[in-house]
């Protein structure tokens, strides 16, 4: 095959939405966190409130660390960030969150965002963090009521492999460098 045909074929493997593929960790939990802050900026600018899904996913935990340790994330607007679970699994970071952001108590709420999508139909969240192993359990009922989905993908090959996520208008995916050699394919 050529390069042209097997990047092409490469490039139809990948998933739908932006993939930002950055080899360096923190580099890359960087462009993350930085997409997150402008979504919830931009959301307390026009709506006085940004609504956040969390993942309890282990692989987010440096994520989540990160958005509470770094600098460059302290005008975060926790203060009016309402924040969800993702579904009902262990919910240490989620805890750590709401208890170190310095958001009021009452808006860290303990419903499971998954459930409460397909409970209440006028619920919607601005933007949901999820791990690439939570794709498999993301429903198009959900990520129609989220107006933007970050995937952390740790692993290269799931990435390649996950097709489970519903298109969605404002889909990330941060993962490492994609070889795009022949041998890959």
């Amino acid at each position: 095959r050529s390069t042209a045909s097997a990047m092409t074929q490469k490039q139809e493997k990948l998933p739908e939405g932006i993939v930002i593929a950055i080899e360096c960790e923190d580099e890359r939990l960087d462009r993350a966190s930085r997409q997150l802050m402008s979504k919830a900026v931009n959301s307390t600018e026009t709506a006085g409130e940004f609504k956040l899904v969390l993942s309890s996913s282990e692989l987010l935990d440096r994520f989540y660390q990160q958005l509470m340790v770094d600098p460059d994330l302290r005008g975060m607007p926790w203060n009016a960030t309402q924040l969800w679970k993702l579904d009902n699994g262990e919910d240490e970071a989620f805890q750590s969150i709401a208890f170190h952001s310095g958001m009021p108590e009452e808006n860290a709420h303990q419903e499971d965002a998954l459930a409460l999508c397909n409970s209440e139909s006028d619920v919607t969240f601005d933007c949901a963090v999820i791990s690439i192993d939570d794709v498999g359990s993301i429903t198009q009922t959900f990520a129609g009521k989220c107006s933007m989905l970050l995937v952390i993908a740790d692993d290269r090959q799931k990435l390649i492999e996950s097709s489970g996520l519903p298109k969605h208008e404002q889909l990330f995916w941060f993962t490492s460098t994609i070889s795009l050699s022949e041998e890959n394919l």
